[in-house]
């Protein structure tokens, strides 16, 4: 039965083929030593047959099926200037958090937990580098999922603010800071103040307003081109 032929013929079908002849094999072996010269006599040489059958079957299984890790998404990222061609060491965020995993020529590979794409179709990622900015929408799929990143250059983007009193009239020195941000300014005369921010046109942003005699407010306006009126109270005289 174990003739050349046979061995060809398992080594021509590859790793799968010869694992496979090498268990029949085996398992020949097994069934002489039981049927020719009975159990007992060679217990030790069952076993290690036996053994080898359940070594050579796992490698087989691993090979023929092999398993995919279910820990992560990887992402390849390609982010590219405004000319389309591809940047060096730009930072990346995704809206699902994950972290760049490394570099490779042209790019960077990010990771995302299944755990925390869990319940979502796509992820949006963000790259910056060098005053530019570009963001882009990737679907989840098995395998390594290429991405590309156009940048462009960040716009000027202006927080303009108009704090007035119970009567409609301005009010100066009201201290305006955007807390998302860090970034703050006080009303001029006419209860005015611009602030230049580093955010997108239309994104919210979380602002605090005061002056002494004053109630403070909090407000999350999104950012554009009119300006955010606040009206402060008075505070009651104890």
């Amino acid at each position: 039965m174990f003739g050349v032929e046979f061995w060809k013929i398992a080594a021509g079908l590859g790793v799968p083929g010869f694992a496979l002849a090498i268990i029949a094999f085996l398992v020949d072996g097994v069934r002489k030593l039981f049927t020719e010269n009975g159990p007992t006599v060679y217990v030790p040489a069952v076993m290690a047959y036996l053994a080898m059958v359940g070594g050579l079957s796992i490698f087989l299984v691993d090979r023929v099926f092999p398993t995919q890790p279910n820990t992560d998404y990887i992402f390849r990222i390609t982010v590219v200037d405004p000319a389309g061609i591809p940047v060096q060491h730009p930072d990346l965020s995704s809206n699902l958090g994950g972290e760049p995993k490394g570099e490779f020529r042209s790019g960077h590979e990010y990771a995302i937990s299944r755990a925390k794409a869990r319940g979502s179709d796509e992820v949006t990622f963000t790259a910056t580098y060098k005053g530019m900015i570009g963001h882009t929408t990737a679907s989840f799929r098995n395998g390594t999922i290429p991405v590309e990143i156009q940048l462009a250059p960040v716009e000027e983007v202006t927080l303009a603010v108009n704090v007035l009193d119970d009567d409609g009239a301005g009010i100066s020195g009201a201290n305006v800071v955007v807390e998302s941000t860090g970034q703050s300014g006080v009303t001029d005369d006419n209860g005015f103040v611009s602030i230049p921010l580093d955010v997108n046109p239309g994104d919210e942003v979380r602002i605090r307003v005061d002056k002494g005699g004053y109630e403070t407010k909090r407000l999350s306006p999104f950012v554009g081109t009119a300006p955010v009126t606040v009206a402060l109270k008075r505070k009651e005289e104890s």
